[in-house]
């Protein structure tokens, strides 16, 4: 099934100042975070972003905190073990009855994967996970965490596959502006 800009929750895990310099392909990961998160400002797609232990990993990254939505800071590693995590995804999915999660961040294979996969157990939702804005420290990691994610039920999407499927049409008001964020990801 493809994406409908109503349906949707976009979730961000962990994108933080400290973590981001570690991560194996940073950059990238960074720059489709911030294309994900924009086009979702530009289209009203929530936002739900959480940090884990701020105090220690620092704050979420700069650049994406004017569109980061709703912050939860979190001690464990999956955001659905979060009290404040569930409020305002139960908030936010009643509001619209949204009922589908996309997720990226960092780490792909800890707080990422742990919190897609609770989403999926959960069965509530259909979730996603946007795997070239997702990180690790070591490839091998990622690549691991994507494939169990996978074998679980989760769909893996690219963030070009998001954008164009929440435009839908090269007529979309915001095309021009989705397709300059298109144009500077940069490998």
């Amino acid at each position: 099934m493809l994406l409908k800009t109503e349906d949707c929750i976009f979730v961000m895990i962990d994108m933080q100042t400290k973590l981001i310099p570690a991560i194996d392909g940073a950059d990238y990961v960074m720059q489709a975070a911030y294309a994900l998160l924009k086009t979702a400002n530009a289209l009203s797609i929530p936002v739900i972003t959480t940090e884990h232990y701020p105090e220690k990993i620092g704050s979420t990254a700069h650049q994406l905190i004017p569109y980061q939505g709703e912050m939860i800071s979190k001690t464990t590693f999956s955001a659905m073990r979060e009290p404040a995590f569930l409020k305002a995804l139960q908030k936010i999915s009643e509001a619209g009855y949204r009922r589908k999660l996309l997720f990226f961040g960092c780490e792909a294979h800890v707080c990422v994967l742990q919190s897609v996969l609770e989403a999926q157990i959960l069965g509530d939702y259909q979730c996603y996970l946007v795997v070239d804005a997702c990180g690790s420290r070591k490839a091998t990691d990622k690549s691991v965490a994507l494939a169990r994610a996978e074998k679980a039920g989760v769909s893996l999407l690219t963030t070009e596959m998001v954008l164009f499927e929440c435009l839908e049409s090269g007529e979309h008001p915001h095309f021009k502006e989705v397709m300059r964020l298109i144009k500077n990801l940069k490998s």
